[in-house]
C-alpha cells in the first residue's frame, strides 16, 4: 500500500512520515518512508539519471535562486519527469515485494503551486502526474501558516513565495500569504478526492500521530488491508 503525507512546506511530513512507519511496524507491517529530495535507486543506470532530476529539483537551499529564472513549464515537466520515474522504479518494486511505502509529500503540492504561479489549469496539470504514484490513501497535514513558522529555522525563497509575488515582502509575511494560499488549495484536492485531513493547532507530532491513528477512517483503511502472513 501507499500512504501520502501532503501539507505546506512546514507542516511536519516528514516527522509525521517516520513515525507513522513505526507505528505500522509495530503491528509487523513492512514499511518503507521515501522523501522526494532524498531518494535513490538500486539500478545504476537509473540513479546515474535520477541523480541529475534531483539536483535540478532540489538543490541546496544555499545554491537555490532567488527567483524563478526558468519558468513553471520547466519544473513542471521535471517534477512529472521525476514523479513517473518514483512509481515505476521505486514504488512498483515495493508493492511487488509486498512493502508499503509512505511517500513524504507529492505531485498535489506542485500541481497546487503551477497553478497558483501561473493559473495553470488544474484538469491540464493532472493529466501530466497521469503516470505518478497512485495512493491508497492520502493523509492532508493541515496547519495554520503562523504556526508551521516556528518549526523550522529557516525556508527557502520558493517556500517563502518569492517566485510566486512575493518578492519584496518581510519573510515572515510572505511565507504566511504564500503558504497560505498553497493550504487552501491542498484543502480543496482533499475535500475532492477524499483525504484524510488532520487539523493541527501546536501540539507535538505525537498526539497528531494519535490522531490520525484513532481516526476512523485511518481504522477503515487498515481493515481493509489486512497483513499478509
Amino acid at each position: 500500500m501507499l500512504i501520502l503525507l501532503e501539507g505546506i512546506d512546514g507542516s511536519g511530513k516528514s516527522t509525521l512520515a517516520e513515525l507513522l512507519s513505526q507505528w505500522l511496524a509495530r503491528s509487523e507491517r513492512s514499511t518503507q518512508v521515501l522523501r522526494n529530495s532524498s531518494m535513490h535507486f538500486d539500478a545504476s543506470a537509473i540513479e546515474a539519471r535520477a541523480s541529475h532530476l534531483r539536483q535540478l529539483l532540489w538543490p541546496p537551499s544555499t545554491e537555490e535562486q532567488v527567483n524563478d529564472v526558468m519558468g513553471t513549464h520547466y519544473y513542471l515537466f521535471l517534477h512529472a519527469a521525476w514523479a513517473t520515474v518514483v512509481q515505476n522504479h521505486r514504488i512498483a518494486p515495493l508493492e511487488a515485494a509486498g512493502t508499503s511505502a509512505i511517500l513524504d509529500g507529492s505531485h498535489y503540492r506542485v500541481i497546487a503551486k503551477a497553478h497558483i504561479r501561473s493559473r495553470l489549469d488544474k484538469p491540464w496539470l493532472f493529466t501530466l502526474f497521469g503516470e505518478a504514484p497512485k495512493p491508497d490513501l492520502v493523509i492532508l497535514l493541515d496547519i495554520d501558516p503562523r504556526l508551521a513558522w516556528h518549526r523550522r529555522p529557516q525556508f527557502k525563497p520558493s517556500e517563502l513565495g518569492r517566485w510566486d509575488g512575493y518578492e519584496t515582502a518581510d519573510a515572515f509575511d510572505a511565507y504566511v500569504g504564500y503558504q497560505e494560499q498553497i493550504r487552501q488549495e491542498l484543502r480543496d484536492f482533499a475535500a475532492q478526492l477524499d483525504w484524510l485531513v488532520v487539523p493541527q493547532s501546536g501540539e507535538p507530532p505525537a498526539a497528531i500521530l494519535d490522531r490520525i491513528v484513532s481516526h476512523d477512517r485511518w481504522q477503515q483503511f487498515l481493515r481493509e488491508r489486512p497483513v499478509e502472513r
